[in-house]
């Protein structure tokens, strides 16, 4: 997705006359479902010695649609995702890691290959404790990458290289069950959750068949004679959990023993590493089979169930809301909002296994569609709107005022908010690499029940 930075201009002071009908079922319509603001307004837009008088409603019509969301970049960010797991809301999601490997050292040289014994290859991966699906065994593959992995290129969640065809697994390391509560203490003492594979011999002896050549002079050669590798979990069941590949603790070790070494029974090791220099991704791969989500699978623009709405990371889905009235409060007779709040409820008995997303972010779009953060989020700064979900409550609340003024003055080019799950390229700014990388999502409470989506519109009379 193409990123855009855009100044804003934020209203201060009266808003200037626009040539409108008088709205005066409109406006009855407000004052007659006015009532006392349910939360202190203090927001910096009207001063808080002037914040009397103050009515709201929360009537004004919303048009809601589940929309799929696009591939998003998924390049060298922090983290990195791994495995499958099968959600019965919203389908099956997979998800894979293309890394390059890089080496510890330069002008690397084991000897003689015909004088070096292999002992082991094996790949540790560090994990957050960031997970989602069952604890159960899953099967896990490493293939080498056969096409180059560009640290210029830019990569997407649908992105994809051509590996070999052999799993470097050893066969009795491919069956792995990822829990969270399973500690590694490492040498140092540290306790960290880690998935360690133990692979076969042939990446091992590939590498120390290049001992003192070229390929292993510097990284840069290495990344042309073993591309990277693809770690991918086979199973269909299992759960999908949050790799640090940079961690220095995440490393390829190969042991082995020099047998023309004054100590020829000694073993040797060399890491390989996967750090921030490495050109990585991560695939992921959503499928709705049998879900309500299929549709947009199938080539649909929208889901318009009334009763449900969606959100879903990693190019999952996304929740899109239209204010069609809203340029009713246009009309100059109409009191002057001072606050605008978009009250989102998360469906109850949705979030447990499976957890709602930490924090959804508002976007709009320009005239040419392209994604941008709401005015609320760009000015004075991401601290402005709170985008974290409540547990307590089970609800999201974004403050839409400066947006909404924007509407109404004109200086924003769309009514369209889009929902989304927070990103490192959806921010407030072009790229945080801090953003948590997950596959949560939230199912939103639609129309007709306890609790609906609804804004709430503060005036000042």
């Amino acid at each position: 997705m193409k990123i855009m930075t855009m100044t804003y201009h934020i209203f201060k002071g009266q808003r200037p006359f626009l040539a409108a009908l008088f709205f005066l079922t409109a406006l009855t319509a407000v004052l007659s479902s006015c009532q006392k603001p349910e939360n202190e307004v203090g927001i910096g837009v009207q001063p808080e010695e002037d914040n009397i008088n103050l009515t709201s409603t929360d009537t004004t019509a919303l048009q809601m649609v589940t929309v799929q969301q696009e591939p998003v970049r998924s390049d060298e960010l922090l983290g990195s995702l791994l495995g499958n797991h099968t959600d019965p809301i919203f389908g099956k999601v997979k998800a894979s890691i293309f890394t390059q490997l890089r080496l510890s050292t330069n002008n690397v040289d084991f000897g003689d290959p015909s004088d070096i014994v292999i002992d082991s290859l094996v790949l540790k991966l560090v994990l957050t404790g960031e997970m989602s699906g069952d604890i159960v065994p899953q099967d896990f593959s490493v293939h080498e990458i056969i096409e180059p992995v560009s640290r210029d290129s830019s990569y997407e969640t649908d992105s994809e290289l051509p590996v070999a065809d052999n799993n470097l697994i050893d066969p009795n390391w491919i069956t792995q069950t990822v829990d969270t509560s399973d500690i590694t203490i490492t040498e140092d003492g540290d306790q960290i959750l880690q998935l360690k594979f133990y692979l076969t011999n042939e990446l091992a002896q590939k590498l120390v068949d290049a001992s003192g050549t070229s390929d292993l002079q510097n990284s840069e050669n290495f990344a042309q004679y073993i591309n990277g590798i693809r770690i991918a979990s086979t199973s269909e069941v299992g759960n999908t959990f949050e790799v640090r590949l940079i961690d220095t603790r995440s490393v390829m070790t190969l042991s082995y023993r020099d047998l023309t070494s004054e100590q020829p029974d000694s073993t040797l090791h060399f890491n390989l590493l996967m750090n921030s220099d490495c050109a990585r991704f991560t695939k992921v791969e959503h499928d709705y089979t049998a879900t309500a989500l299929e549709p947009l699978q199938n080539g649909e623009d929208s889901i318009a169930n009334s009763g449900r709405f969606y959100i879903q990371a990693q190019g999952g889905v996304r929740t899109k809301i239209v204010f069609p009235n809203i340029m009713d409060y246009a009309d100059p007779t109409v009191p002057i909002i001072n606050r605008a709040e978009l009250v989102i409820p998360v469906e109850p008995g949705t979030t447990d296994p499976f957890f709602p997303i930490i924090k959804v972010v508002p976007l709009t779009e320009d005239s040419e569609g392209e994604r941008l953060a709401i005015l609320d989020l760009v000015s004075p700064g991401p601290d402005f709107v709170n985008i974290i979900y409540n547990n307590e409550d089970k609800e999201y609340r974004f403050n839409i005022t400066r947006h909404v003024q924007g509407l109404l003055e004109g200086t924003v080019e769309s009514n369209a908010i889009y929902l989304v799950a927070e990103h490192p390229f959806f921010g407030t700014t072009n790229l945080d690499v801090n953003v948590p990388i997950d596959v949560r999502r939230s199912v939103i409470d639609g129309f007709g029940g306890k609790r609906e989506p609804r804004l709430v519109l503060t005036f000042t009379d």
